[in-house]
């Protein structure tokens, strides 16, 4: 007989779609922590928990059950509204002119919006600045 360790002795395996969003978490026996589905902006649409939630889900940032925000490091995301709870804190570098072309690009004024209302292909990995999901995308 196979003597399971408890979950917080086990270890956890994520699997992230192309956002780094965790779709699947495994144990190390190979049993399913848990699977989800987003919709665009982070919001969960389908959830399987057979065992121990994990708090790691939309790219990978970990949700605020009490308030139901994203913890990003610069900023909180709210799922349900599709924006940031407070403004951009790269505004005074956007001023400047870079990055992403600063507010030369307009999608950078809009201080509440994220990725540039294009979540399926671009991600904000703390809060701050855009980016592509992969090398071959551009920022608009």
């Amino acid at each position: 007989m196979k003597v399971i360790p408890p979950p917080d002795k086990q270890q956890w395996y994520y699997h992230p779609d192309h956002l780094g969003s965790t779709s699947m978490v495994n144990s190390e026996n190979g049993q399913l922590a848990e699977h989800a589905h987003y919709f665009p902006y982070g919001e969960v649409w389908l959830q399987e928990r057979p065992s121990t939630p994990v708090p790691y889900l939309f790219t990978s940032k970990e949700f605020d059950l009490e308030t139901g925000l994203y913890d990003f490091g610069a900023r909180y995301l709210n799922p349900r509204f599709a924006q940031w709870m407070t403004t951009d804190p790269a505004l005074v570098e956007y001023l400047g002119g870079s990055p992403n072309g600063g507010v030369h690009t307009p999608p950078n004024i809009a201080l509440y919006g994220y990725s540039f209302n294009n979540p399926v292909t671009l991600r904000d990995p703390d809060g701050r600045y855009v980016e592509p999901c992969l090398p071959t995308n551009e920022y608009r």
